[in-house]
């Protein structure tokens, strides 16, 4: 879920150039890039998105393991 929030925040790509040869679409989801961005701003974009997917990955990951270490302890007391 938290991926799927970062996706929008990531810069946009160029549609791949093999779906335009053979008519079919993506395998990935884009978005289409603006044409209308300075030179400079992409480049700030991009490691803002790298470091929001970092972040968000981590606090996914965060998340899983305190759910973990729930079930674990409801686990031990239940078992107890």
């Amino acid at each position: 879920m938290i991926q799927t929030f970062l996706m929008f925040l990531a810069p946009a790509h160029e549609p791949a150039e093999c779906a335009h040869n053979l008519g079919q679409m993506p395998s990935m989801a884009t978005r289409v890039r603006r044409t209308s961005q300075t030179p400079g701003k992409p480049a700030l974009q991009s490691r803002i998105a790298h470091w929001l997917a970092v972040v968000g990955n981590a606090a996914g990951f965060v998340v899983f393991l305190t759910g973990l270490l729930l079930v674990l302890r409801l686990a031990e007391l239940l078992l107890s």
